[in-house]
Formats: C-alpha cells, sequence, structure tokens
C-alpha cells in the first residue's frame, strides 16, 4: 500500500480593484448602470474645492444612485480648478484653508454615507510639495478617524525624472498616508506636443518603474488608463471619447480622468508585462471594465 500525497489546488487569482470615474452625463451613468457587474467602486464627480479651501458641491445623485443600486461603494472625487496652480498654492500654504478643506471634506463624506474619498489636487507647484503631502496626512488622518478611507490622485513620473505636472508629489509620503494611490498614466501626447499616443506602452512602463519603485506598496496603487484618443487635423487637436462616452476628455492642462488597471504582476489586464507583485485596478468606467473585485476592505 502506498501513500500519496495530493498538492492542494493553486489558489484563484485575486479579482482587481475597478474604480469607475464617473461624469455628469447620461451616458456617464447608463455606462456606470451596465458594467456594475465589474465595478468595485465608483467616483463620481461634484465635489469641488472652493478659493477659500472649503469643499463644496454634491456627488452627482444619478451616479450615486445608480452605484447604490448595485450595491457599490462610493468615494466621491473632490477636484481643484487645475489651471489655477495660484490658488491652490494660497489653500496649501494657508493653515486655516487646508484645515477647512479637511473638515469639509470629511462633512461631506459624512453627510452622505460615502465610505472613502477620492482627492484629486492637480496644478500644485513644485514648492509646495510639503504643503500637499501634509494636506493629504491630515485628511487621511480625519477620515480614518471616523472609519473612512483615501484615495489620492497623482501624476506619476519617469525614473528620475520629475516635471512641472509630477515634482508636486511625493509617492512615498502620500502613499504612506493614503489607502490608495491612482498614477494618472495618460497624456503622453496632447495638444501641447505632436501627435503621438495618449498613453503609450512604453511610456507607461517607464512611468511605472518610476513611480513603483516610491509607493509604499504596489497593491494599493491603481494605474490610470486614457479611455480616449486624440485626433491631430492641422493645428486643431481634439479628444475622442470611446463607446458611450460623455465630453470629451481635457489635456493635461486642463486635465481629465482616464481609466485605471491595477498591477496585478506579469501579463496583467492590459496583457502586457507589468512589474511584480499585487496591483489594483482602477477604471474610468464610462465604457467597459475589467473583472471586479468588489467589497472587501473598500466597501
Amino acid at each position: 500500500m502506498r501513500r500519496t500525497t495530493v498538492p492542494a489546488a493553486p489558489a484563484a487569482p485575486k479579482a482587481p480593484l475597478v474604480v469607475a470615474f464617473t461624469v455628469g452625463t447620461a451616458a456617464s451613468r447608463a455606462s456606470l448602470a451596465a458594467h456594475a457587474d465589474r465595478i468595485s467602486m465608483a467616483s463620481p464627480t461634484g465635489l469641488h474645492i472652493a478659493a477659500d479651501g472649503s469643499v463644496t458641491g454634491e456627488p452627482g445623485a444619478p451616479a450615486v444612485t445608480a452605484a447604490a443600486a448595485h450595491a457599490l461603494p462610493v468615494w466621491p472625487l473632490i477636484q481643484n480648478d487645475a489651471s489655477d496652480s495660484a490658488g491652490i498654492a494660497r489653500i496649501l500654504e494657508d493653515g486655516a484653508a487646508s484645515q477647512r478643506l479637511v473638515s469639509t471634506a470629511v462633512d461631506a463624506a459624512k453627510a452622505g454615507g460615502f465610505p472613502g474619498l477620492h482627492l484629486d489636487v492637480e496644478g500644485v507647484p513644485e514648492a509646495d510639495r510639503d504643503h500637499l503631502s501634509a494636506l493629504v496626512g491630515s485628511l487621511a488622518g480625519a477620515l480614518h478617524g471616523t472609519g473612512r478611507k483615501l484615495a489620492v490622485a497623482v501624476v506619476p513620473h519617469k525614473p528620475g525624472h520629475l516635471n512641472v505636472y509630477s515634482a508636486a508629489y511625493d509617492l512615498k509620503a502620500i502613499s504612506g498616508s493614503a489607502d490608495l494611490v491612482t498614477l494618472m498614466a495618460y497624456d503622453e501626447h496632447t495638444s501641447l506636443t505632436g501627435p503621438g499616443a495618449v498613453a503609450g506602452y512604453t511610456w507607461d512602463q517607464q512611468l511605472l518603474a518610476g513611480s513603483l519603485a516610491e509607493v509604499r506598496s504596489t497593491s494599493t496603487s491603481l494605474l490610470g488608463l486614457p479611455l480616449y484618443a486624440r485626433s491631430w487635423r492641422g493645428t486643431d487637436v481634439t479628444a475622442e471619447p470611446g463607446p458611450e462616452a460623455g465630453p470629451r476628455p481635457r489635456d493635461r492642462d486642463g486635465r481629465h480622468r482616464g481609466l485605471a488597471p491595477r498591477l496585478r504582476g506579469p501579463g496583467d489586464l492590459v496583457g502586457a508585462p507589468l512589474p511584480a507583485g499585487p496591483a489594483v485596478a482602477g477604471i474610468s468606467c464610462r465604457w467597459a471594465c475589467p473583472r471586479r473585485g468588489r467589497g472587501g476592505p473598500w466597501s
């Protein structure tokens, strides 16, 4: 009589986290509803940072209703005017304004019953790098104190190469405070450059190589991918949305949210080798999304 050992079945691969960034259009709402079974959570637009630092507005009610109908957690986006660098600098450098941003953001999360928020602060001058990190730390701490979480959108960078868009983001500090970090890896070519891909494969690889080396963990990092293309017709450059799209996306000088698959390991969602280790997928879901990983700690 011989004894044999049957190896245990391999663990099923962990489903990617898929975040749907939605805008206030009928097409966006319809896409959210159509792809809800592939989405982990929704981040609708609608909350804005006013000149005094206070968070005003409310996330799009139809998107919130659609998410609730499909039991999707909602982490609303909080956005500033990315073209007003002086305005966001004044807020970050003013302790009272920064605290006002934190307190009103937490109030908005409480009022809406949202389990988290998604901070999207852009156009920040390099000189305010530490101020931005401090704001993220304060907001994360305040949200954590109420049992809520924070995601932060950042501009990624190539190894050793910071530019006017990415220099303000201290990825080590931000990822050390936030629960999720979204790497906005798009706008390689815009109206400010010659024709080319919105996010070429090699370019994205370089951004990942530079940015993932600095974040706390790839398992809490989301790769932002574009769901649009651009057309160059002489001096006229337009952004062309994909099927079911809402409004035309903006260039980085008036940036627009893209899509985000999570870096899970080689041969991830984009069908190409990615850095080893778990990685999260987030998506700007006005269009189709990868398979979801709903629930868990993000609910």
